[in-house]
Parts: C-alpha cells; sequence; structure tokens
C-alpha cells in the first residue's frame, strides 16, 4: 500500500506554485514590491522594478526596453518618454491590481505605453504612408486586449492616449531626421564648382595676362610712329 503525503505538505525542495517565481539576486523582493490589493498603494509603482515571473520574462522585459526605450527618448526627449513610460505603467499595474491580474510584477506594460505613444504619433504626423497605417495595429490591439482583460492591453491604450499630444513632437523629430540632403549637401554644382573654380576664363587668362601683344609688344615699343604719337600726346 502507497504511502500517502500528510495534508498541507510539501516535497522538500520545491515552492508553492504562487511564489514560485524569482529574483535573480534577492527572490523575497518580489513579495515585497510586487502589485498586491492587500499591500501599500505604492506596489503598483514599485511593480515595475521587479519581474516575477523569471528568467524569461527579465530576458524578454530587458530586450524589448533596450529596443523600443532609446526610440522613444530620441523622438519623445528624455522627460516626455520617461512620463509615457511611468504613466503608462502605473496605470497598467493599478487596473491589474484591482482584479484583472491581482498578483505579479513587470515593467512590459510600461514599455507596451512607449509602444502606443510612438504609433499614434506617427500614424498623425508621420511622413510615410505605408507605415502610418500600419501604426493603426497597435491601437487595435490596445481594444483587443483590453476586451481579453490583459493589462499590457491598458499599457498600450494609455500610451495611445498621450501620443496624440506628443504628435507635432514626433512629427518634428521625423523632420529633422529627413531634413539633411547628402545630395544637396555635397553636390559639386551646389558647393564650390570645379568648373567655375579653376576656369581660366573667370580667373586669370594666361592668354590675357602673358599675351606679348596686351603687354609688352616689341613692335609696339620701338616703332618710331606709335613713339612719335606718344611725343604728341605729351605736349
Amino acid at each position: 500500500m502507497a504511502a500517502t503525503r500528510p495534508a498541507g505538505r510539501r516535497r522538500p525542495g520545491r515552492r508553492a506554485h504562487g511564489d514560485g517565481h524569482r529574483q535573480t539576486i534577492h527572490p523575497a523582493i518580489i513579495g515585497t514590491l510586487q502589485r498586491d490589493p492587500d499591500g501599500g498603494w505604492w506596489r503598483v509603482v514599485t511593480a515595475l522594478l521587479v519581474q516575477s515571473s523569471g528568467w524569461f520574462q527579465t530576458v524578454f522585459n530587458l530586450a524589448a526596453l533596450i529596443v523600443v526605450a532609446p526610440v522613444a527618448a530620441r523622438t519623445l526627449g528624455n522627460l516626455r518618454a520617461l512620463a509615457v513610460f511611468l504613466v503608462a505603467g502605473v496605470a497598467a499595474q493599478v487596473v491589474s491590481a484591482a482584479g484583472w491580474s491581482p498578483h505579479g510584477g513587470g515593467d512590459s506594460v510600461a514599455i507596451c505605453g512607449l509602444v502606443g505613444a510612438l504609433a499614434v504619433g506617427y500614424g498623425l504626423r508621420g511622413t510615410r504612408r505605408e507605415l502610418r497605417l500600419a501604426s493603426l495595429a497597435i491601437p487595435a490591439a490596445a481594444g483587443v486586449l483590453c476586451l481579453l482583460t490583459n493589462n499590457h492591453g491598458i499599457g498600450l491604450a494609455v500610451g495611445c492616449v498621450l501620443g496624440v499630444p506628443l504628435a507635432s513632437r514626433i512629427s518634428s523629430a521625423t523632420g529633422q531626421a529627413s531634413a539633411p540632403n547628402p545630395a544637396s549637401a555635397t553636390d559639386p554644382a551646389s558647393a564650390t564648382d570645379p568648373a567655375s573654380a579653376t576656369d581660366p576664363a573667370s580667373a586669370i587668362d594666361p592668354a590675357s595676362a602673358t599675351d606679348p601683344a596686351s603687354a609688352t609688344d616689341p613692335a609696339s615699343a620701338t616703332d618710331p610712329a606709335s613713339a612719335g604719337s606718344l611725343r604728341e600726346r605729351g605736349r
């Protein structure tokens, strides 16, 4: 007869399903900082600092942040990008703690906010039509995720809303990126035209500068008739 394990006991070395996620350096920090309806209000902010789903979430979110954050900072400005990150992230954490996903943490919802702001801003003021049409997929994805009560939809939706007033900023950033025209900046015809810069006709004409007829003509210098005419003029 197989031995039965007492109720409420777990096999040594295993963790309960609810606390099985670890932070890389100090696993206990997750329980302290993740969102929790029974914890302090500040957890909706600190939940952005921990990745509660282990290595996969940590690596994936870090890679996404490395890709998206520099683009957002360059396009929106450092402070605006940080504001979008925090507002979208905290909003998603609040909705999650209210019932969508009461426990957990991660900054992917904040990264979604940056993506939403960039997409809507470019969709409104972008220069390439095909990219503007493609950016419409982001607000659509936000709606679908919200219907599925996925907290990433909140991050995308808040970012999309914030992207509307920031559209002019995105337009000016893309305009500056397309302003320098290498063809016009290095065009010899618009800068220094070798033909006009070294053209003998426009600079120093060797023919006129060293022409014996226009400089010192031996025939005119020793011609008695021309010498006499000079004396007559002198009188």
